[in-house]
């Protein structure tokens, strides 16, 4: 696989925004699956499912201890979501306004 079709890989497993909303919730540090749920809103069966994605695709860690997963973000997650906090810090107004993928595409997002 080339370095832009693994970079493009990648970046679809930030995509996802139910999978964002787990890793920002991840980056203060590891949570039970609970904790996630909470954090995130997101239903059992939706957080399982995106924590299996992520899991499989190697962006998170996972633990199990007794009865309970503990999740966590490999080396290097956070560091891409304070490069990605520095460049909408610079462009955040044109990337929300993109007519190809910006909030306008997404009613929900629009309306808020």
């Amino acid at each position: 696989m080339s370095d832009t079709a693994l970079r493009a890989t990648l970046f679809h497993g930030f995509s996802d925004r139910s999978r964002l909303r787990i890793l920002e919730a991840l980056v203060a540090g590891e949570r039970r699956v609970s904790d996630i749920i909470a954090a995130t809103g997101l239903t059992q069966s939706n957080a399982s499912t995106h924590l299996a994605c992520l899991w499989d695709c190697g962006l998170v860690a996972r633990e199990r201890r007794g009865r309970e997963v503990y999740y966590r973000l490999i080396e290097g997650v956070a560091e891409v979501f304070a490069a990605a906090d520095h460049i909408l810090e610079q462009a955040g107004a044109t990337v929300g306004a993109c007519p190809r993928y910006g909030c306008a595409h997404d009613p929900a997002e629009a309306a808020a």
